[in-house]
């Protein structure tokens, strides 16, 4: 063997090591970002939503929706049918 075949059998290990060093930290960094499902109960929480403010008794008073989301009460239905009337899907 002369020494050009050592130099691409060197090139060869190099790039063989690059690629198992990148897959492996692939791997890893890919199921370390995973994340855990969890179950937030979203209808629950949207019958919750509706009986604290919009029931016919709501449980908490109007100024408890203007401290919580920052606008009244009148303002976030008139936008709720802003977005019904233009968009379907939230019909």
């Amino acid at each position: 063997m002369n020494d050009s075949d050592f130099s691409d059998l060197d090139d060869e290990l190099e790039i063989f090591q690059a690629v198992a060093t990148y897959e492996s930290e692939r791997d890893l960094s890919s199921s370390r970002n995973r994340r855990t499902v969890i179950n937030r109960n979203t209808f629950g929480a949207q019958n919750c939503l509706f009986d604290d403010y919009f029931a016919e008794s709501p449980v908490f008073p109007p100024h408890y929706f203007r401290m919580r989301f920052r606008m009244s009460r009148s303002l976030f239905l008139l936008i709720h049918d802003a977005v019904k009337a233009h968009e379907p899907y939230f019909i």
